[in-house]
């Protein structure tokens, strides 16, 4: 007989753990985290019958609460800290809802600021903007496992990367965040904040990481269980929505660019079969890599070879990764979150591995615990 898996959360307000306070009158509670760019999110809906919420407990911004959800007290998510933005009282019936974000509403980093940067390298923009905001500047995704953060944090692409020199580059009425994405973003880079740590990545190194969830499993009717499908520590999966887009891969990609103090034009050309190239793409199958024939052509506002060889690399992995892409529900689980991977079992040829770019986690009093990923198939 299957046993039945209770939802459990702990919640500590302004240092103070009123998780028994909150157990009668907590109606969802919503956890949401993404791989770049984009703060992670707590939106915690309770009944307010008796009024407490609109009298001795009212909620300021700017407190801070922290959430941890799962099955057990022994195998929870830790969602993080967080900064009250909104509080929304409705009526009838009396609810209250409180959304707070990771990067709190008092962070420099949501700033919008302009001015240029000049005769800089990624690297250096990067650490002059957490120096202002009081951030350690780590160079690994948070989630990735410590066994793994010398061979991929460090890694010699990265390295290539995050060393390019950007003549200049202009954040206009930008959060620091934004605009480090975006300049970064182009050559495969990205940046997010948890906590007191600024951390930058190239997405193809957090996307090697091995799969933290052995196999999530999808039962359809006339399947018969099998021991290779059901293994110990396996999600169910609830539903699935999963889209072939092998029709995005390029057979390679051509940068267009025009040397900002010469003007002199130049096209930078990468086949999907260069080694640098290859070093990303070896997840996808090869049938699919033979098919393509269209060639992306860009205008990148880059200014080097160098640059334009590292945007044109990022273009073509971005078009390559993106062969199947979608979202998939399941049993709750702690260990899916933004920037893991899972193995599939039981879709066929889809049967492989996903890796997470966002995950929602959801307890309600009539569903219990479950989670949402948005993802896309390495193979």
């Amino acid at each position: 007989m299957a046993v039945v898996k209770s939802p459990f959360f702990k919640v500590i307000y302004e240092g103070v753990d009123i998780t028994n306070d909150l157990s009668e009158s907590v109606l969802s509670i919503a956890y949401s985290d993404s791989v770049e760019g984009e703060s992670d999110e707590i939106r915690i809906v309770l009944h307010d019958f008796n009024g407490k919420w609109k009298s001795e407990w009212r909620s300021n911004n700017g407190d801070r609460i922290s959430v941890q959800i799962g099955f057990s007290e022994d195998d929870l998510l830790d969602c993080g800290s967080f900064e009250i933005d909104e509080v929304n009282y409705k009526g009838q019936p009396d609810t209250v809802e409180i959304s707070a974000l990771a990067i709190g509403v008092n962070n420099s980093l949501r700033e919008f600021k302009s001015r240029p940067f000049e005769n800089q390298t990624i690297r250096q923009i990067a650490k002059a903007i957490a120096s202002e905001n009081d951030l350690n500047l780590v160079s690994f995704f948070p989630i990735i496992q410590a066994e793994f953060v010398q061979t991929i944090g460090q890694s010699l692409a990265a390295n290539k990367i995050l060393d390019l020199k950007l003549l200049r580059a202009v954040q206009n009425r930008e959060t620091d965040l934004q605009f480090l994405n975006r300049i970064a973003n182009k050559f495969g880079v990205s940046f997010s904040v948890r906590g007191e740590n600024m951390y930058f990545f190239l997405i193809y190194d957090v996307e090697s990481v091995p799969s933290r969830v052995n196999v999530a499993y999808y039962e359809i009717s006339d399947f018969t269980e099998s021991a290779a499908v059901r293994q110990e520590g396996a999600i169910e999966m609830k539903d699935y929505d999963l889209k072939d887009c092998a029709e995005k891969v390029v057979a390679g990609v051509d940068v267009q660019y025009q040397n900002p103090v010469t003007g002199e034009a130049f096209i930078f050309r990468l086949d999907n079969n260069k080694s640098y190239a290859q070093y990303m793409i070896d997840t996808i199958t090869k049938d699919v890599l033979a098919r393509a024939l269209r060639r992306l052509k860009v205008y990148e506002t880059v200014e080097t070879n160098q640059q334009a060889e590292a945007a044109a690399s990022a273009r073509l992995y971005k078009s390559i990764s993106r062969q199947v892409e979608g979202s998939i529900n399941m049993e709750g689980s702690p260990k899916v979150v933004a920037g893991t991977a899972f193995n599939v079992s039981g879709l066929g040829w889809l049967d492989g591995r996903y890796f997470v770019e966002k995950s929602y986690h959801q307890i309600t009093r009539n569903a219990g615990y479950t989670t949402r990923a948005d993802v896309k198939f390495l193979g």
